[in-house]
């Protein structure tokens, strides 16, 4: 099972492995939850293949992501082999359709969440005769009715005034707790560093039995916070690094050398550090092989530069992600909510990809080298002895 990491996905894998699964007698032989949107579904897709599962519950919860799900799928030739279980109405959305094709969603089973009664079945029948959409379902009014709310609380304030606006929500109906105010946006920082209010000083090393057939690795160690500067350029040093089936982990160490049946590179920013890590699934016999080539793929490029090659397949992966991650509502309303939480202002498309384009192999190497030098942990999980 995969699957993004929104609410309410975590809630229903949560439930599928404390409940649903063993009352059914089945084994999730992949587990993987991701943050939208996919930049590349490679990763995740691989491990479905490698575990040869007899059906794959596939929870992303967006048009951009269904297709490079799909595609995945497709390009591995799982279409019509192994039956893929969605939900949501954005399955059905004929944007899906137009950006995939219908052999790609043959045999795509949804599930969509809807509402019983005489009443909003005749509210259906009245959506479809208007629309001449296939259902009438919560995608269908559940991204706007909000929107509307505020949208007529804004005309009666006449003025994008906090409190104007709050007392025009209150005249219309809405009960609001007035003691709830807004938290303030957290002021930008370059992060805490080893030590400091929790941060380790030094890196660890923890191994975690599990009775697993793959050993999993993950090499960690703190990163850029969510509004460092340099975010763009620990982009680029992510796709090089371990970002796609071109990366140096997954070219060296999957597909020259055998050694892992996944293998790449991860990063988050927050509000007062960040993380960045690699990590790999392999044979519990390779581990000490596989991390010492992921310690020194990570190492090489913190002492020489990348190739300009490299640098500009990176920026031309990262920019259509950013591209195609803009052609659903859904994605837009995410990208424009975080720029305002976390940052205080949006930047373009068009401005993103130019501070994307701005980064150069000399900026690539000097991020390496710092992100290297912090202490770093190991942890690993599978069936290993004592």
């Amino acid at each position: 099972m995969i699957g993004d990491n929104t609410s309410a996905n975590v809630g229903y894998f949560n439930d599928l492995r404390t409940n649903t699964l063993k009352a059914n007698g089945l084994t999730a032989v992949v587990d993987e939850m991701y943050t939208p949107p996919l930049t590349d579904a490679t990763t995740l897709v691989q491990k479905v293949r490698s575990a040869r599962p007899e059906f794959c519950i596939m929870l992303s919860t967006n048009v951009p992501d269904d297709k490079l799900l799909l595609d995945k799928f497709a390009e591995y030739g799982l279409i019509g082999k192994l039956p893929l279980i969605g939900g949501g109405g954005h399955i059905g959305a004929p944007e899906l359709l137009n950006v995939t094709s219908a052999e790609e969603l043959q045999g795509l089973m949804a599930g969509v969440a809807n509402w019983p009664g005489k009443t909003m079945a005749d509210i259906g029948r009245r959506f479809v005769d208007r629309t001449k959409e296939p259902w009438f379902g919560h995608d269908s009014i559940g991204a706007y009715a909000h929107v509307w709310i505020l949208a007529a609380a804004l005309e009666q304030a006449g003025a994008a005034d906090r409190s104007k606006v709050t007392e025009a929500l209150h005249s219309g109906g809405w009960d609001l707790d007035g003691a709830a105010q807004p938290r303030g946006r957290r002021l930008s920082s370059t992060g805490l560093v080893a030590g400091q209010e929790g941060i380790p000083a030094e890196g660890v090393e923890r191994t975690v039995r599990r009775p697993t057939e793959q050993a999993n690795v993950i090499i960690g160690s703190t990163s850029l916070t969510s509004t460092d500067p340099r975010r763009f350029t620990l982009s680029v040093l992510n796709a090089v690094l371990g970002g796609g089936m071109s990366s140096r982990l997954f070219q060296e160490i999957r597909e020259r050398r055998g050694l892992a049946y996944s293998t790449y590179s991860f990063a988050s920013g927050h509000a007062d550090t960040g993380v960045f890590g690699l990590y790999a699934g392999c044979t519990p016999g390779k581990v000490d092989e596989v991390v010492a080539l992921m310690v020194a793929e990570w190492e090489r490029m913190a002492d020489a530069p990348i190739t300009q090659a490299e640098l500009e397949r990176s920026m031309g992966q990262l920019a259509g992600g950013l591209v195609l991650g803009m052609e659903d509502s859904g994605s837009r309303m995410s990208r424009l909510g975080k720029s305002e939480l976390v940052h205080g202002s949006l930047l373009s498309i068009d401005e993103s990809l130019d501070l994307i384009r701005a980064v150069t192999v000399q900026d690539v190497q000097d991020l390496a080298a710092e992100l290297a030098s912090r202490p770093r942990s190991v942890v690993r999980v599978g069936p290993f002895g004592d």
